[in-house]
């Protein structure tokens, strides 16, 4: 939970854990890069369930890190994360989308954080134009 947003050093508390967040969110997104390269190439007969099991699980990794990073910052930004997440799960659900998730993780990583605000706001999210893709996507 935030720390109250009176105090100055509550404030960077706060700063330090969400780049903390996002510091993590990076490296899951890496991850998830690299196994989502090497599912993408591979012929579907010869996946390996156990790189299905462990995109999904890095998927909830990656959504585990956007709520956090949520819990600091304004109601716009949350219905953002949201809605990424939904995203993310459907990907868990439809492998075809794992395709748009990797194009999707330089938007997620590439979020910026204005600790300016009160409380945080996350900048460069575009919700609705990523769902539009995934529609159309899921539609193929």
């Amino acid at each position: 939970m935030p720390a109250e947003m009176g105090t100055g050093s509550a404030r960077l508390s706060d700063v330090g854990l969400v780049m903390k967040e996002r510091s993590a969110l990076v490296d899951v997104s890496k991850e998830l890069l690299a196994l989502l390269d090497k599912s993408l190439s591979s012929p579907s007969r010869v996946k390996s369930s156990h790189d299905e099991i462990e995109i999904q699980r890095l998927y909830l990794k990656v959504s585990e890190h956007l709520a956090n990073i949520g819990g600091f910052c304004d109601r716009g930004t949350r219905n953002a994360i949201f809605a990424v997440q939904e995203l993310l799960a459907i990907a868990t659900l439809e492998p075809l989308a794992n395709l748009f998730v990797k194009g999707l993780l330089p938007v997620i990583v590439g979020i910026q954080v204005d600790f300016t605000k009160k409380p945080f706001k996350v900048v460069g999210i575009n919700v609705k134009g990523l769902g539009a893709e995934l529609k159309a996507l899921v539609k193929k």
